[in-house]
Formats: structure tokens, C-alpha cells, sequence
């Protein structure tokens, strides 16, 4: 498994200066938690649920992985993102209510960094280009850009010209569908209240 590394390039997501991170897809890793053990629990009730057949171990080491990426938000001259989230996300209850109010308690609180966007696919928009998968778009000081993609079977780094164009047009779509920057904390807001 992949989580960091880049053959072709033989760079890895942590190491060179990111100018920005575009995401797509689930909720996990949009904000910071500040519960770290929530924050596992989270992740792993998530991994789990999609892959199965996982160990313990290896759902460790992919909770781990995703936290060293979130970490890179926390930094000093952290990169701007732009991360699309399906209003499903936001609804379908992965742990329990006070988990889930924590979660997008996060998510609004993240929203208020002026380098941090979280815009919210509506339920009414139906059937979208992130269906087909998450994924994270990272752009680099003076280097292309590299996709990150997260599937069930696995998780992969690409700077593979097509991949990062089809992902690309995929974010632009997802993000021309979405809800503005006040319309979704609006409903981020919402949504947080029936976790109550």
C-alpha cells in the first residue's frame, strides 16, 4: 500500500512545500480534531466499514496515514484547501450523535481559517462526479501537481497527466454543483444541530 510516495517522482506528500490541496469526497480528514482518540475511532469505524477484510493492523496504519496528512493543515504557512463534501457525508451517522457534532463542529470551526473552503454538495444536486471516488489534488511549489486517490482496495499517488486533468475537470464540476463558502457552513451549521 501507497500512502505517501510517489515512484515516478519520488516525492512524498510531506516533503516538498504544498501550495494547496483540493479534495473531494467523504468527510474524513476535512478538519482537525482535537480529540485524537475520536478522532481514531472515527477513522477506523470508517475504514472498517469499507474495507473488511483489513486487520487491525492495517486499518492502524491507514488511520495513521491519513492523520499525518491532516497534519500538514496545522502547519505553519499550511497550504489553502478546497475540499467539496457531499451533504451525505454530513448525514449518515458514524458513531455516535456526539462523535458526529464533534465532527462538524470541526468542520465550522475549520471554515473560519481564511485558507480553509468547505463547500457542500446538496442532496438535490443527485448523482455527481464524486461518486466515482475521493481524491486530493496537492500543488506544489515549481513541481505538477499530484493526485492523491483513495479507493476500497487501495490508495494511490498519480502525476500521471491524464489522472490529474480527469480529476481536475471532476473537482471543477463537483465544485461548480456545490453550495458558496456561506450557503454550506449555513448548512454545515444545520446539519450540526440535529447531532445534538
Amino acid at each position: 500500500m501507497n500512502h505517501g510516495m510517489n515512484h515516478s517522482t519520488g516525492r512524498s506528500l510531506g516533503q516538498q512545500r504544498r501550495t494547496g490541496l483540493r479534495r473531494a469526497g467523504i468527510l474524513a480528514g476535512a478538519a482537525r480534531l482535537r480529540d485524537r482518540l475520536a478522532h481514531r475511532l472515527h477513522h477506523g469505524r470508517m475504514l472498517r466499514a469499507g474495507r473488511p477484510n483489513d486487520t487491525d493492523e492495517q486499518v492502524e496504519q491507514h488511520v495513521s496515514a491519513r492523520m499525518e496528512r491532516q497534519a500538514v493543515l496545522a502547519r505553519e504557512n499550511a497550504p489553502f484547501l478546497w475540499a467539496v463534501v457531499d451533504e451525505v457525508a454530513l448525514r449518515r451517522p458514524v458513531g455516535e450523535a456526539k462523535v458526529m457534532h464533534g465532527q462538524l463542529a470541526r468542520l465550522v470551526e475549520a471554515v473560519r481559517n481564511p485558507r480553509i473552503k468547505i463547500l457542500i454538495v446538496p442532496l438535490s444536486v443527485g448523482a455527481h462526479a464524486g461518486l466515482a471516488g475521493h481524491f486530493v489534488i496537492a500543488e506544489f511549489d515549481g513541481a505538477p501537481d499530484i493526485v492523491y486517490l483513495e479507493t476500497a482496495a487501495r490508495a494511490q499517488i498519480s502525476d500521471q497527466p491524464d489522472v490529474v486533468k480527469a480529476c481536475t475537470l471532476a473537482f471543477d464540476t463537483l465544485r461548480a454543483e456545490a453550495l458558496g463558502p456561506k450557503a454550506s457552513l449555513e448548512l454545515m451549521s444545520e446539519v450540526m444541530e440535529t447531532w445534538s
